[in-house]
């Protein structure tokens, strides 16, 4: 419910808004994960305490922003995210991999700081990512076991950005890096302990000037 009431709060404030944009966005980027677990051969010889992912994320979805100020704006956003992660440790006695498939829903919020730049904006924010997971599923590659939904997570993480908002009538373009904790994707109850969840991204928004 709380989540609903931030959401609803933030499509209201073109009522205040000095420029809202409202547009497409989509994203490019890496996840990095650690699963801390205890490794061990079949013969009982001890590996590893944990397995680390490295892959490729993808997000796409709409997206909002509004400056209350010539300096000061908020944005948001309602996404798809895809990820695939392949924990593995690689051991000539015996290697492991463990491959799931994740799809999740995104709301990315953020306060803006404005810095005018050629007639265009430096922007620098910073916020939070809510992330629910729609689905997650495990094996490969071609059987698959999926996580039942009553185990499926809502999960908060900060989010920090660097992006430049380029106006060409009423067109905005805003290409930006960022960095997100915590966009889950495995569900501790399902893995155990996840260590630490870092995306990387690059995030292309094509917004229309209202």
């Amino acid at each position: 419910m709380k989540y609903a009431a931030l959401v609803i709060l933030i499509f209201s404030l073109p009522c205040f808004a000095v420029e809202y944009n409202v547009g497409l966005a989509g994203a490019v980027g890496l996840g990095i994960s650690r699963w801390k677990l205890e490794v061990y051969t079949l013969e009982g010889v001890y590996l590893t305490d944990h397995v680390d992912s490295k892959e490729p994320i993808y997000q796409a979805g709409l997206a909002f922003s509004a400056w209350l100020t010539e300096t000061f704006g908020i944005q948001a956003g309602l996404q798809y995210g895809w990820y695939n992660y392949n924990y593995t440790y690689e051991s000539a006695a015996s290697p492991l991999v463990s491959e799931w498939k994740c799809t999740n829903l995104l709301v990315p919020i953020h306060l803006m700081y404005g810095i005018p730049v050629a007639g265009n904006r430096l922007v620098i924010g910073a916020g939070i990512s809510i992330c629910r997971q729609l689905s997650s599923k495990y094996g490969g590659p071609e059987y698959y076991v999926s996580i039942p939904d009553s185990l499926l997570e809502t999960t908060v993480g900060p989010l920090a950005l660097v992006g430049y908002e380029i106006h060409t009538g009423n067109m905005c373009i805003f290409p930006s890096f960022r960095y997100v904790y915590g966009i889950d994707g495995v569900s501790d109850q399902v893995m155990g302990s996840i260590k630490y969840k870092h995306y990387l991204l690059m995030r292309l928004g094509l917004l229309y000037r209202l």
